[in-house]
């Protein structure tokens, strides 16, 4: 049951960003693109040669969590792996070497708000986090992953903070 409950979650998650993808203009080609180590979520198209190569991670707060730890390396820890970095960087350099002009790299939280009168304070997001979307009972957030030259000699924590 539980297994079944994440996925449709997750299913949900993914859903409710291509909608708002949607009505920003960027049009989902493909969906779960299987890639040597895993998978890709989501591939977006925006006009001519823009693309975004996007993760998809949808998570249920059902308690009231500071902004500051909900931004931090060791919450997104928990829910981006390394691998699925690699993922995205590895399909990106495909765009990359077919002479695509623009190729964005973004990690989406799908958030659903199990409490009332969630909020999150704006104090604690930095340019590479976005607020893409605030509703009364979910919120999508944008997150720009931060690369290194060696990302294999990186461990995680170093990948997310500078």
């Amino acid at each position: 049951m539980k297994g079944l409950y994440r996925k449709r979650l997750g299913i949900w998650g993914e859903q409710t960003l291509d909608l708002w993808m949607r009505k920003n203009n960027w049009v989902p080609i493909l969906k779960n693109k299987k890639i040597k180590k895993g998978e890709v979520d989501r591939i977006y198209k925006y006009i001519k040669n823009y693309y975004c190569l996007a993760e998809v991670k949808t998570i249920y707060l059902n308690k009231t969590i500071s902004s500051e730890y909900l931004f931090s390396a060791n919450f997104m820890k928990k829910f981006i792996k390394k691998q699925q970095l690699l993922n995205l960087l590895r399909f990106s350099d495909f765009f990359v070497k077919n002479k695509e002009n623009r190729v964005f790299i973004r990690f989406f939280l799908v958030l659903i708000f199990g409490k009332k009168n969630f909020y999150i304070d704006k104090v604690h997001l930095c340019q590479n986090i976005k607020i893409c979307c605030f509703e009364k009972n979910f919120a999508i957030i944008s997150i720009i992953p931060e690369f290194t030259t060696n990302l294999k000699g990186k461990s995680d924590l170093e990948i997310w903070e500078k």
